[in-house]
């Protein structure tokens, strides 16, 4: 035994000898190498940090390209968007002085609603599901995947062009041609759709300002072809709008398609058509699907009470037009401002966010800060809406349509309202934005079945007023049903999410206060002044120039971003 003992302790301190030879052998050899490979490790070693400062110098890079897409989109938008707007708006108050009302109810309510369900529904989920151009593996299949909005479109705008047949037509003695005009319009929503693969593609590139500009001059093209042939060849009838729309069409995916390659010079026409290989990306068409039916019933809970005016004649074509031209007038802001900022901010989150990630825990800081900032922001717009369109909206009436507008009470009315609907609708597009771009798949199926049960108690609520309702609660009542469903669903969605909402829309005392006595003086002003509408306009110059200053000074966070560089 001890001799096995000892035997193991010469071969434990042999070990032990040779562990220290072989550990300096090895120390000598690794600094041999060093030595020798000494150049080439330092030339590895700058090459990896060339790398890695390449890699910041990108993320960088990318975040403020976003951000710069951003201000810049919402400028562009808000400026030409003002601009052609203003100019539509006259042309427009041109048009209700020259035109039977029949024709403006038939034009611009029953066949422009038929235009924006078309192309709400053929390219909505298209535009939604737009990925990052990182996130697209192959480009050809992407492209394939864009097209699909063609069959779409023929199958959508095929059934509700032949539903708009079934409808109580306007009288020939008033609106001639409405047949053929529906179905124009049904080939110039297709025409259309052919500019989309060019359009989201040059979303995808954040090319802001050809967006803008291609948009408001089919805008200012559209408006004055359908005014000039309306106005001077009225034997056309409603066909003069679908003339219009054609015309619309063509110029817009013209534009598109000559301008995305004139800004790309990579690309060519061939990559932007579909290609011979009848491939697909599937993860996109996965989320275009599962937009679909969001899609559908957001449709319905926007243009919710004139599918039910459509669809069940609740009003003729001449109370039809009156009704749009007050809507378009309470709308106008929406336009002007808050779809601008809704757009360029949904591709902005798009891009800067998460999927599936809760509002905390999202990395982006910057694009939660402008979150709420355009929250707040949009939010102090509708409440300065809603406290000077109580007072002003007889005025803007009576600059629009003159005494035929501003003397019923109806309209006066119903354009009040309007301004508190403005207010609930400011902050709804940006959430809906916001939550859309940070929810999983399986959260935008869980979205769509709430949309499914507040689209049905929408129509319920609505056709209710129409038979038990006056007639001011009939207009007035059904916004507010659809603002709230619409802000309910914003509620579930920011608990989807883990964020509050109301945390950004709602003012503090102090602004509160200056809100209340801004509406308390105008309305005085108003009851005054008013066939002195020159006296009362003043005043409330005077009085939403405290107010902004009042806004100024109370939200720091509004003045921070007014003083950024950037916008």
């Amino acid at each position: 035994m001890s001799i096995l003992l000892k035997n193991i302790k010469q071969i434990l301190k042999f070990l032990s000898t040779n562990m220290i030879i072989l550990r300096w052998s090895t120390a000598k050899l690794i600094k041999e190498i060093i030595k020798k490979h000494q150049s080439q490790i330092k030339i590895i070693s700058n090459k990896i940090l060339k790398i890695n400062n390449l890699i910041k110098s990108q993320i960088i890079g990318m975040s403020e390209k976003l951000e710069s897409f951003l201000f810049k989109s919402i400028s562009y938008n808000m400026i030409l968007q003002l601009t052609f707007r203003l100019l539509s708006f006259v042309l427009n108050a041109v048009l209700y002085r020259n035109v039977h009302t029949d024709l403006i109810g038939a034009c611009n309510f029953r066949l422009a609603l038929l235009y924006t369900t078309v192309m709400f529904l053929s390219r909505e989920p298209f535009r939604r599901a737009l990925p990052t151009m990182s996130d697209v593996k192959q480009f050809d299949k992407f492209v394939n995947s864009l097209w699909l909005v063609i069959p779409s479109g023929f199958v959508i705008s095929l059934f509700f062009g032949i539903l708009w047949n079934f409808f109580e037509k306007p009288s020939q003695l008033t609106v001639t041609n409405y047949d053929y005009s529906i179905i124009l319009l049904s080939c110039s929503c297709l025409i259309e759709l052919v500019g989309e693969p060019s359009y989201a593609l040059s979303q995808m590139f954040f090319l802001a300002k050809l967006r803008v500009i291609i948009e408001a001059s089919c805008l200012l093209i559209f408006n004055l072809i359908f005014i000039c042939l309306a106005i001077f060849f009225p034997q056309l009838g409603a066909l003069s709008y679908s003339i219009a729309r054609f015309v619309n069409s063509v110029l817009f995916v013209a534009s598109n398609f000559y301008f995305i390659l004139k800004q790309k010079p990579n690309l060519t026409l061939k990559s932007l058509l579909p290609n011979s290989m009848v491939q697909f990306d599937t993860k996109y068409l996965q989320l275009v699907r599962a937009y679909c039916t969001q899609s559908l019933f957001k449709q319905i809970l926007t243009e919710g009470e004139r599918y039910l005016i459509t669809f069940f004649n609740l009003m003729s074509y001449s109370e039809s037009g009156v009704y749009d031209i007050v809507n378009n007038l309470g709308s106008l802001l929406a336009r002007f401002v808050f779809l601008p900022i809704e757009d360029a901010s949904y591709v902005y989150f798009t891009n800067s966010l998460q999927r599936g990630v809760q509002f905390k825990n999202q990395m982006n800081t910057k694009s939660k800060s402008y979150f709420e900032f355009l929250l707040k922001g949009l939010s102090t717009i509708g409440l300065v809406v809603l406290v000077f369109g109580q007072s002003y909206s007889k005025l803007l009436l009576q600059i629009y349509g003159g005494d035929k507008l501003s003397q019923n009470d109806l309209c006066i009315n119903l354009l009040r309202f309007h301004c508190v609907y403005i207010y609930l609708l400011g902050i709804n597009g940006l959430t809906e934005g916001f939550f859309n771009a940070t929810m999983s798949q399986s959260e935008i199926n869980k979205h769509n079945y709430r949309l499914v049960l507040f689209s049905i108690l929408f129509f319920e609520c609505v056709l209710d007023l129409w038979v038990f309702g006056g007639q001011l609660s009939q207009y007035a009542s059904q916004n507010y049903i659809q603002l709230s469903f619409k802000f309910k669903n914003d509620k579930c969605l920011s608990d989807a999410v883990n964020y509050d909402i109301y945390c950004g829309f709602v003012p503090n005392l102090k602004l509160a206060c200056v809100y209340l006595c801004g509406l308390l003086v105008t309305k005085i002003s108003e009851h005054y002044f008013a066939q002195n509408f020159i006296c009362h306009f003043l005043i409330g110059v005077v009085v939403f120039g405290f107010t902004c200053a009042a806004i100024l000074i109370q939200e720091t966070q509004i003045k921070e971003f007014v003083s950024y560089p950037k916008f």
